[in-house]
């Protein structure tokens, strides 16, 4: 159905596994997804497995382009990345 009928722009996905932003042919894309996925939660700790940061997704639309900031727990971007809708 998806890809054929239902062609989405963007996936996004909220985990605690990991953040990245996935896209089509990557190595995260088993199946043939559609399109680019964001998966958006992750958790940063130190040595001694304690919880020192976290990393999400913020999400900017902005006419033909997405624009996804992997971000931490101070709102600061450690990842940035914009993806035209017109080539997806």
């Amino acid at each position: 159905m998806l890809k054929k009928h239902i062609k989405p722009h963007l996936m996004l996905s909220g985990q605690l596994c990991r953040a990245v932003i996935a896209p089509v042919g990557g190595e995260l894309d088993s199946k043939g997804q559609p399109c680019p996925a964001v998966i958006s939660g992750e958790y940063i700790r130190n040595e001694k497995n304690k919880k020192i940061d976290y990393l999400g997704a913020a999400v900017t639309l902005a006419g033909d382009k997405i624009r996804i900031d992997i971000t931490n727990k101070d709102r600061n971007a450690v990842k940035t990345e914009i993806i035209d809708v017109m080539e997806v």
